[in-house]
């Protein structure tokens, strides 16, 4: 019992000095805190795996490595050796730029996953689709035609634009490059290169809803041009 107490301390001290949050969830706190110590370079690599996170195939968890969960890093034993390392980066400052990027990648993974559904909410806000007939459009009826070509499809080379880049950066295309990672050194670049398509997609979808609610501003001009006509 001496010796679980003596680990719950150590863990309650690394978690207060990493700002780990409180959480009822002891699996969760622990991954948590296995993170912030990868994230401080205090992690040791997974040895099943090779640090690339991957290993033999199974029909329910892929190849996801039970070594690691996946990540290709494994926790160290805390230990008060540990504690002054950790303790000596956090005075450094690096704690704080750990957890800067963190909150930077999370908010570009949240707005790259509602990256296709704002364009889409912005595209169909617009009221282009009431604004003109499809049919006569292709029919060639001027009015129509002009909202089609002007309007809307630019609205949707811009929706599309940011589908394709969605498709690129997301969960599955994720996993499928996994695969062919082999070391810990490539699983690090494959996240750098995934977190930069990310903060990028966030951009491009932002200015995407822009520029929809620009063009939205044409329709009614074009609509009064053809009502002078009539």
């Amino acid at each position: 019992m001496k010796t679980t107490a003596n680990q719950t301390d150590m863990t309650d001290s690394f978690c207060a000095l990493l700002q780990v949050p409180a959480n009822p969830d002891a699996s969760k706190r622990h991954r948590m805190l296995n993170n912030r110590l990868a994230g401080l370079d205090l992690a040791n690599t997974c040895n099943r795996c090779g640090g690339c996170g991957q290993y033999s195939f199974c029909a329910m968890y892929g190849s996801t490595c039970f070594g690691c969960g996946g990540s290709g890093m494994v926790a160290p034993k805390l230990t008060a050796a540990l504690y002054r390392k950790a303790e000596a980066l956090v005075e450094s400052g690096k704690l704080a730029e750990y957890l800067t990027d963190l909150r930077a990648k999370t908010e570009a993974k949240r707005a790259a996953d509602r990256a296709v559904n704002g364009v889409m909410t912005a595209w169909r806000a617009s009221g282009v689709s009431e604004a003109y007939n499809w049919h006569k459009a292709a029919q060639g009826v001027p009015y129509d035609e002009e909202i089609s070509d002007t309007v809307n499809a630019p609205m949707c080379e811009l929706f599309d634009a940011v589908n394709k880049a969605a498709q690129l950066c997301d969960r599955n295309t994720f996993t499928y490059r996994l695969r062919s990672v082999k070391t810990a050194e490539e699983r690090k670049a494959l996240d750098a290169e995934f977190a930069t398509m990310r903060f990028e997609l966030a951009k491009q979808a932002e200015a995407a809803v822009a520029q929809i609610q620009e063009l939205a501003k044409l329709i009614p001009a074009i609509q009064e041009k053809h009502n002078a006509k009539a």
